[in-house]
């Protein structure tokens, strides 16, 4: 019986060495976007049906995989939602504010290209655009940290695309 707990511990102790190859994963943020919208604009519903969680989603051709270590430190709805928050103006205003709804399709890269496509909703009283949004960006390399400049191209192309949308419409009265 003792011989039987100094084997096990044994076991135990050599196991231990390989714990040492552990490799923490790391986390990744969208950057805030550089566009600052021409008005203030209220964010209400973000929906994600891209498959993408907080592990990066690759493809390789037909062949999808997703990254152990390197992660998002949010949902891809959430994380866009703020950036594109960081746009809005810091005004106070009592007038009604246009409400963007954004659903997320592909959030992700395949084949050296960070890929973003979603559903805008702009709604404001009697007026409404809805446009399907798609975009790309090459990555300037595989590593994490070009597949996030990447995509932060991306988002940064939807900001745009946004604040063309918001100056074209009317002022509520």
């Amino acid at each position: 019986m003792k011989y039987f707990f100094l084997a096990a511990f044994a076991l135990f102790l050599g196991g231990c060495s390989f714990s040492s190859g552990y490799k923490r994963p790391q986390e990744f943020d969208l950057a805030p976007v550089k566009v600052k919208f021409s008005r203030a604009v209220s964010f209400s519903n973000f929906t994600n049906l891209s498959g993408s969680d907080r592990r990066f989603l690759l493809c390789d051709g037909a062949q999808t995989t997703r990254t152990e270590y390197s992660r998002w430190i949010s949902n891809p709805d959430l994380m866009l939602m703020r950036a594109l928050a960081s746009g809005v103006p810091d005004s106070v205003t009592d007038k009604p504010l246009p409400r963007c709804n954004v659903v997320l399709y592909r959030f992700n890269w395949c084949d050296g290209s960070a890929y973003l496509v979603a559903d805008v909703t702009l709604l404001y009283g009697k007026n409404s655009s809805r446009w399907m949004f798609q975009t790309q960006e090459k990555c300037t390399a595989s590593d994490a940290g070009s597949r996030v400049a990447a995509m932060n191209r991306c988002v940064e192309r939807l900001a745009v695309s946004l604040q063309e949308k918001l100056a074209k419409l009317p002022e509520e009265r």
